[in-house]
């Protein structure tokens, strides 16, 4: 299983030191999030490997959020994140979204953002 996402926030070459380094800490800390909230949860559940990709999405492209299977791919309209606060279900769509496979290989190959600190 792949999972791909982007990072919070992009990282512009045209920004302050302070700004970029208060932007790189904050995708640190969302990865770690994601790492240990997602990932590690996943992986102690399931017998299969699971990688996450994050990357960089200077142009905003990777916005929706898909599920793409080997037959399908499905557009959830608000992303993953379905409960409110109190545990109930956000309202939600689900759509058959099979022309995004062209978008998808598009997201899939942005650059990989630089969320360890290391360039």
């Amino acid at each position: 299983m792949r999972i791909y996402t982007c990072e919070a926030e992009h990282i512009r070459d045209d920004e302050t030191e302070h700004a970029k380094e208060s932007k790189l800490k904050r995708n640190q800390e969302n990865y770690r999030k994601i790492v240990r909230e997602l990932i590690e949860p996943l992986k102690s559940q399931f017998p299969w490997s699971i990688e996450l990709f994050v990357k960089s999405d200077s142009d905003g492209i990777f916005h929706a959020r898909y599920l793409e299977t080997q037959h399908a791919i499905i557009n959830v309209e608000r992303g993953f994140d379905m409960f409110k606060p109190n545990g109930s279900f956000k309202r939600n769509f689900f759509t058959l979204h099979t022309e995004a496979s062209s978008h998808l290989k598009e997201c899939r190959n942005l650059p990989d953002a630089n969320v360890s600190g290391v360039s």
